[in-house]
């Protein structure tokens, strides 16, 4: 009588099967770690290719900025120029403008001087002439009071005397002593200049 044990050949046939099964795990684990793998790698090259471009835009920038810098430092030494240029010229119009009324003053004296003797008339003469600040006082004789009268009208006629005034008249023997005041008021060169008659072509 034969006999067969199913139960042994059960077990030795599933063993196979199940080795076949556990092979293909295997296989999918390393395919999914490598596509992990994988996955990280791009990430990282791609992640870095990103910053080296950042990079190099800052680096650009920069030098766009050091550039600007660099122009902005040129022209602020220009502005500085410029402003001690101004300062400079305001310095010298200064001193031209204190030359020229040092000028005037100095000018003033000579030209009452020469205004008051240009203007004298006949039988008059001059005792004394005092400047103060702007009055002119002028003490003096003469044979007669329309001479007198005469020398009050040539002041007036001047343009930086105001208003002569005789201020008393006294007979000593034949000669009258008087005493005439007025003011001064000084005139700048280039307007007493203009003021004065072209000469007359030849």
């Amino acid at each position: 009588m034969i006999r067969i044990n199913l139960i042994a050949e059960g077990k030795k046939q599933a063993a196979p099967r199940a080795h076949k099964g556990g092979g293909r795990s295997i296989a999918g684990e390393n395919a999914a770690l490598w596509s992990l793998l994988t996955i990280v790698v791009v990430a990282l090259v791609a992640y870095g290719g990103y910053w080296l471009l950042l990079a190099r835009d800052i680096s650009a920038r920069d030098g766009e900025i050091a550039e600007s810098q660099r122009k902005v430092d040129e022209l602020q030494a220009i502005i500085d120029e410029v402003e001690r240029y101004t300062v400079r010229k305001a310095e010298l119009q200064h001193q031209i403008t204190v030359i020229s009324e040092l000028r005037d003053n100095q000018r003033g004296p000579v030209r009452i001087m020469d205004e008051v003797s240009k203007n004298l008339p006949d039988l008059l003469w001059l005792d004394e002439l005092t400047l103060t600040a702007q009055a002119v006082t002028i003490a003096g004789r003469s044979f007669t009071t329309n001479s007198i009268a005469s020398f009050i009208e040539n002041l007036d006629k001047v343009s930086e005397f105001q208003e002569p005034v005789l201020k008393n008249t006294t007979l000593d023997g034949q000669v009258y002593s008087f005493q005439i005041v007025f003011n001064y008021q000084a005139v700048p060169i280039r307007a007493a200049a203009a003021a004065e008659p072209a000469a007359p072509a030849r």
